[in-house]
């Protein structure tokens, strides 16, 4: 493969992983938001769920099986296996980022 294309086929993987790690948050709150944070390589990226009170935030990261769902949904969309253990998911509210950012969620992914 020319390896001018390798980083746009990472980013077009990588919006694909955001949609479906998406599709996966929304499965526990309809108006979770997925972003993605790059990083030098795919064991690198990061990816954070963003939902709007402390208290749904706080059931998406007591549910059980929520690891493996969004760790498959890395892998159906053809993220390299090898990385997806590495891969790390964040799941923060609107309402942290008030109280602790001012509503700055560009803030709250830097002090991370």
């Amino acid at each position: 493969m020319n390896p001018m294309l390798r980083p746009l086929r990472c980013w077009l993987t990588v919006g694909r992983a955001r949609r479906e790690i998406q599709a996966v948050a929304r499965q526990y709150c309809a108006t979770a938001r997925a972003d993605s944070f790059r990083g030098a390589t795919p064991k690198q990226f990061s990816f954070r769920i963003a939902v709007p009170t402390d208290r749904e935030r706080d059931h998406l990261r007591r549910e059980p099986q929520l690891y493996q769902q969004l760790s498959g949904a890395l892998l159906r969309v053809g993220y390299p296996a090898d990385a997806v253990p590495f891969v790390h998911f964040r799941i923060e509210s609107q309402e942290t980022v008030d109280q602790d950012y001012g509503g700055n969620w560009v803030e709250e992914s830097e002090m991370l």
